[in-house]
């Protein structure tokens, strides 16, 4: 997975905070905040990643519209674009690691994996 990243110059937590911001759907902008709680890091992680990625002209701190004491980190047009495209690519990677399981095999995996993150949900963890 990380040579898909390399290939959009991205690594996975820049990936991490460009998704996230495209899920969250227009104008694709959350606070720093809800970031950081949504991806389980510190402020302090998430504010360096928020600097790389708007050093790269991929997001962009804005006022938040519904307070000005706030900033909404959003997504440029740039960053819509890379996110769109380096998804595909990352798809196609699982895709790739996951055809050496059987159909059976793959879905024991989609099982396991959607109780493992049931469990996460009732915690509050995601």
């Amino acid at each position: 997975m990380a040579s898909v990243f390399e290939s959009y110059g991205l690594n996975r937590g820049e990936f991490d905070v460009l998704a996230s911001l495209r899920r969250a759907g227009p104008p694709f902008a959350l606070g720093p905040t809800r970031l950081s709680e949504g991806l389980l890091l510190s402020t302090a992680a998430m504010t360096n990643r928020i600097d790389n990625l708007e050093r790269m002209g991929l997001v962009r701190r804005r006022p938040d519209p519904g307070d000005r004491r706030q900033v909404q980190v959003e997504l440029t047009p740039r960053g819509r674009k890379l996110v769109d495209e380096a998804f595909p690519a990352l798809i196609a990677e699982d895709e790739r690691l996951l055809l050496a399981l059987s159909p059976g095999e793959r879905e024991a995996l989609g099982s396991l994996l959607r109780i493992v993150l049931t469990a996460w949900e009732t915690a509050g963890l995601c």
